[in-house]
């Protein structure tokens, strides 16, 4: 076979119905879309805040990280034990941050983010997600009191 004419549509390079304009249900292909028009500032609020009291789910219970941890030794095949040597802290710190009794610390966060490959980061989430819930539940968020003006 020889060479395709320019805009035959078979082979590579710039030919092709797409090249004429021409999709492949017949319409054009760079027609701009109609439908929803961008929202107005006033517009795009009112949906924000739609979006807001649709989503205010507050769970009445805690999830510790530790079943984060738990789920990612179990995934890799290791024990708490084993976790614990790789990552130079205790057996028992280990279960107690699965257990959720024990904070993972920044460091301790890096160390387990060296054995699972899991971020560093994802951890200290985990972590402050589970306390912030537990203050929550707790109901210790007792209003600041304004400070004094002069």
């Amino acid at each position: 076979m020889g060479p395709q004419p320019f805009g035959s549509g078979k082979g590579l390079g710039r030919g092709g119905p797409h090249a004429l304009g021409i999709s492949f249900n017949g319409a054009a292909a760079f027609r701009p879309r109609k439908g929803r028009r961008r929202p107005t500032g006033k517009e795009d609020h009112v949906a924000r805040k739609k979006t807001a009291r649709r989503f205010a789910y507050e769970p009445d219970y805690a999830v510790p990280p530790g079943g984060t941890l738990q789920e990612t030794i179990d995934a890799l095949g290791i024990d708490q034990r084993e976790l614990a040597a790789r990552a130079g802290v205790s057996a028992k710190h280990v279960n107690q941050i699965i257990k959720g009794t024990a904070p993972i610390t920044h460091d301790t966060a890096i160390r387990l983010e060296r054995v699972t490959r899991v971020p560093a980061r994802m951890w200290n989430n985990l972590e402050a997600n589970y306390r912030e819930q537990l203050a929550r539940l707790a109901g210790s968020t007792a209003p600041i009191a304004s400070p004094a003006r002069r």
